[in-house]
């Protein structure tokens, strides 16, 4: 979601439940955009895998600029429900919990679930 409130992207990913696919998807998402907003702080991606799909990252940014940005830039943490439900480890608790982040107070962190169900 961004700043002012938009999903992105504003349609469901079928068949894009590959870590690979998805970290794909959102290079290309953002290669012009970047990972910033028009105030200059980092851009929170929500995504229900986060734990899965930053590691794969992690492990993979010396492979290409892009995936290095995305790693850097970029605020990363899985939504609230899944959260909750699925991510139980030390890792996930310190790199991808949803409510350690001031920034998504308030907001609605299993909207795509919510509207692609």
């Amino acid at each position: 979601m961004l700043d002012d409130g938009y999903l992105l992207p504003p349609f469901e990913m079928p068949e894009a439940e590959s870590i690979r696919m998805t970290l794909l998807n959102i290079l290309r998402w953002f290669d012009n955009y970047g990972y910033l907003n028009s105030s200059g702080k980092k851009l929170v991606i929500v995504y229900d895998d986060m734990c899965h799909l930053l590691r794969y990252a992690i492990k993979r940014q010396h492979l290409h600029p892009g995936i290095e940005a995305f790693v850097k830039e970029a605020e990363h943490c899985v939504d609230r429900f899944h959260f909750v439900h699925n991510h139980k480890g030390v890792w996930c608790d310190l790199n991808v919990n949803p409510f350690t982040m001031e920034e998504l107070k308030g907001v609605n962190t299993e909207i795509c679930e919510q509207r692609f169900k």
